[in-house]
């Protein structure tokens, strides 16, 4: 999904929460999150 809409801020936010919950990858969750807060 993300492929498709890269510049999606409610995707970059949600997969970020996932990577840092489910997954326990902070950088990568924190990676995304600042994607997110770019695009709003």
């Amino acid at each position: 999904m993300l492929k498709l809409n890269p510049g999606d801020s409610l995707l970059l936010r949600n997969y970020g929460k996932y990577l840092h919950e489910v997954e326990n990858d902070v950088e990568k969750a924190e990676e995304y999150y600042g994607r997110a807060i770019l695009r709003t």
